[in-house]
């Protein structure tokens, strides 16, 4: 199941059915429960009162549930360019190093994905900021890699 699609379809029924208000791409910067409706407060400062929200987004749902029920993990890949038919391996097998961290090499069509080296973080910005220093990494990583194994 398209869980996106599933998901857009039943909202746009709600929409045409019961007049159902939906505010997407919208930071929230504070949601809170009183009596018998919710008080959401987004960061451009538009005030919505409601019976009921949805929370939808992803990962960063965490900040506005009552209690941890998560721990979260950044993997990182990197994918080639389109590389000769003949440089690819058997049946385009994935390949897993199952050492910590692990490593996990594949292929998508003709590209080569390389990725792994799981990390924890609790903070999606210096998360995001790690993201030039993973792509050269494994840059560097996959290049030796490609050497190693196609010379």
């Amino acid at each position: 199941m398209d869980a996106y699609a599933a998901a857009s379809h039943l909202i746009d029924y709600h929409r045409r059915r019961s007049g159902l208000a939906v505010w997407s791409h919208t930071e929230v910067k504070e949601c809170v429960k009183q009596e018998e409706q919710y008080k959401v407060v987004a960061v451009n400062g538009c005030r919505i009162q409601c019976k009921y929200v949805v929370i939808a987004a992803g990962f960063e749902a965490g900040a506005f549930l009552p209690e941890k029920v998560m721990d979260l993990t950044s993997t990182y890949a990197i994918i080639s360019q389109p590389v000769d038919e003949q440089f690819l391996w058997h049946k385009h097998s994935l390949i897993w190093e199952t050492k910590e961290p692990y490593l996990y090499i594949r292929t998508h069509g003709n590209r080569i994905i390389v990725g792994g080296e799981d990390e924890n973080f609790k903070n999606p910005v210096l998360r995001d900021k790690l993201l030039r220093k993973k792509w050269l990494f494994w840059k560097k990583r996959y290049i030796n890699y490609s050497r190693r194994s196609l010379s």
